[in-house]
């Protein structure tokens, strides 16, 4: 029968682990490109590997990448999972110095 494994006792198997440098950062739209009253939209950008650590707040940056679900486990055992989207980067370009127009 499928899927019937109970055991919650892992053991790790020394010499296999994996790592790699992890960032999170949240980005929201520029204020200079917003009409009067409306809010910034944000969104959740993954650096990984060389791009952790190439931008601090308040950095105008541009960002290529893929968009991703992440599932968000639910607090109650019977509510649905929330997904949120975010954006797994593989390039960024820090905009500080340039004179940038978004239409």
């Amino acid at each position: 029968m499928m899927g019937s494994c109970n055991n919650r006792f892992f053991v790790p198997v020394h010499g296999t682990a994996q790592y790699k440098d992890y960032q999170e950062i949240k980005i929201q739209e520029v204020y200079k490109t917003l009409k009067p009253g409306m809010i910034p939209r944000s969104i959740i950008v993954i650096l990984e590997d060389n791009l952790v650590d190439l931008v601090k707040p308040g950095d105008d940056v541009m960002i290529s990448g893929m968009f991703i679900m992440r599932w968000k486990p639910p607090f109650f055992n019977q509510a649905r999972p929330e997904i949120e989207v975010a954006v797994l980067a593989n390039n960024i370009t820090v905009l500080n110095k340039r004179d940038f127009n978004i239409k």
